[in-house]
Parts: structure tokens; C-alpha cells; sequence
């Protein structure tokens, strides 16, 4: 059997529906904003993202906190990869 997938943080817009019944919290805290991103954490799948709920984190025995801690540091893990791209902007 493999390992499961690592779990990673997620950005979701402002008013994300999902916001209630999953594991996140808003990216920023310090100000009261509807423009604020949601941070979201769970499993990036090869077609989805599998958002971890509520009730999976009690499954998990582990807080909030702890899983933030947990995808920010498998992010950190990742190998980072981009493509440069050439725009000609203006007329």
C-alpha cells in the first residue's frame, strides 16, 4: 500500500462555501475584511483537492494548529517548478 498523499495548505477565495465544513481559517486575521483569502488545508490528488473536513480532524487526534504546521511544512518539502513566458504588453 502507498503512503497517502502529504497534506499541503490550499488558498480559497473570500467567500468560499466550503469554509464551514472544512479544516481553515482566514488568511489574514488582523482585519475585517470580505476580501480575505481562506486558507484551507487537505490533499492535492491528481484531478482534485480533497479538502480535510471537520470530523476528519478529530479522526486525525491532532489540532488545528498542528495541521497547519503539518502542510506548511510538507509545502516547504516540495520541489518548486515554473516556466518562464515572454508577454509584449501595450500596441
Amino acid at each position: 500500500m502507498s503512503d497517502p498523499e502529504p497534506l499541503l495548505p490550499c488558498l480559497k477565495e473570500p467567500d468560499w462555501p466550503g469554509s464551514a465544513r472544512s479544516v481553515c481559517r482566514r488568511l489574514w486575521t488582523e482585519a475585517d475584511s470580505p476580501y480575505i483569502p481562506w486558507l484551507a488545508f487537505g490533499y492535492d490528488q491528481p484531478h482534485t483537492f480533497a479538502f480535510l473536513s471537520r470530523e476528519q480532524l478529530s479522526d486525525l487526534k491532532k489540532t488545528e494548529r498542528e495541521i497547519e504546521r503539518e502542510a506548511l511544512r510538507n509545502l516547504r518539502l516540495r520541489k518548486a517548478t515554473w516556466h518562464s513566458t515572454s508577454v509584449k504588453l501595450g500596441a
